[in-house]
């Protein structure tokens, strides 16, 4: 059934709803985000390696229709399909987070899975998504091509995710 642990991590409102659902339908719940949050994550960093491929291309390349092409597929892959990804995956996370006994400060490991979240949600809004609007225009007029942070950070953002993962199975501390 329903855990003390689940119910105290809850709060009054999900108590009285988590409450009232079986066991099974708990489990279900439970499974259904927990796989949401594995598809989400996986199609979140594969997405970021696909923007780190394109903006490689974009950076090697002597063809100006090709870094047109690959910035302009790089923005349109930022913000229809890899904004979100990102954002199903953190939420899914802060929901498993919430509604489980993990919490999201009890254990260091679940803390730092939150942590780089964020950080990488504001990185790839605030400042990822303007730079590929700005690299767009460049690529357009034969401008500047991206700098090299640009390649790496969607690079780094992958490797985040991967540490992420490791941190979900090993759950050190």
């Amino acid at each position: 059934g329903v855990s003390a642990g689940h119910l105290r991590c809850l709060g009054a409102a999900g108590r009285e709803n988590m409450a009232g659902m079986t066991s099974g339908s708990v489990k279900r719940w439970r499974q259904l985000t927990v796989w949401l949050h594995v598809v989400t994550s996986v199609g979140w960093m594969a997405q970021a390696l696909t923007l780190c491929t394109l903006m490689v291309v974009n950076l090697t390349t002597d063809q100006a229709a090709v870094r047109v092409s690959a910035t302009s597929m790089a923005q349109l892959l930022d913000t229809r399909l890899l904004a979100p990804m990102a954002n199903a995956s953190a939420f899914t996370g802060f929901m498993l987070a919430a509604a489980t006994p993990w919490g999201y400060f009890r254990y260091p490991w679940v803390l730092a899975k939150f942590a780089i979240t964020v950080i990488q949600l504001y990185l790839g809004i605030f400042i990822l998504s303007g730079a590929l609007h700005a690299a767009v225009d460049a690529a357009a007029v034969g401008g500047p091509r991206p700098t090299v942070p640009m390649v790496l950070g969607p690079a780094l953002m992958a490797g985040a995710i991967a540490v992420q993962a490791w941190l979900s199975v090993a759950k050190p501390g």
